[in-house]
């Protein structure tokens, strides 16, 4: 499947993995691995495969060089800075269910927001970092992990206010379960 590539990067989700190969392409996994009782050998839920990640006219400037992965959200970033949302099997399948069609694109460009510098993700929610510096935060919050103050649910990027100490020298980001962290240059860490 990979030939002479290797794997550059991975993230695993709680129902998905994904890969990218060193010339960015991606593959998905549909399940963790998972060991069963008993059982000492890792087993692979799902066969890896490649996927495309294209809105059928578009597909990222650059190559993919980074991913991260939730329950249900798959974020590519692109070596330009784009960041694009993918839709999987079971996505199609429920907006099919909900809508009564398939809804097409299967991948989407994130728009509106300046060039990305890094992308996580928590179980509901994701964290960007861009290449300015600032954090923005979308998904389901209700623990305050967006960083959004009362908003629970917030589909569009939003930006997480920091004090003014922490401008232009935020560097990474982390999502975790229900919690969301920052780090500044000055190794500050803050977390929500």
């Amino acid at each position: 499947l990979l030939g002479d590539e290797q794997i550059s990067h991975f993230c695993a989700g709680r129902n998905h993995s994904v890969f990218l190969s060193s010339t960015g392409r991606p593959f998905i996994s549909g399940g963790l691995p998972a060991a069963e009782p008993g059982v000492s050998k890792v087993t692979s839920t799902q066969a890896v495969r490649e996927i495309h990640v294209t809105d059928g006219s578009e597909e990222p400037e650059g190559r993919l060089v980074a991913v991260a992965v939730g329950e249900s959200q798959t974020f590519f970033l692109s070596s330009e800075g784009e960041l694009w949302s993918w839709l999987g099997e079971e996505d199609r399948q429920e907006r099919r269910r909900i809508l009564g069609h398939f809804q097409r694109p299967t991948a989407r460009a994130v728009l509106g927001l300046p060039r990305v510098a890094e992308v996580t993700c928590g179980l509901h929610h994701t964290l960007i970092l861009t290449e300015e510096r600032k954090i923005f935060s979308f998904g389901a919050g209700s623990l305050g992990q967006l960083g959004l103050g009362p908003c629970r649910r917030c589909p569009t990027p939003s930006q997480v206010m920091f004090p003014p100490q922490c401008d232009g020298c935020l560097c990474g980001i982390a999502a975790g379960f229900a919690s969301s962290f920052a780090v500044t240059e000055q190794g500050w860490v803050y977390s929500w």
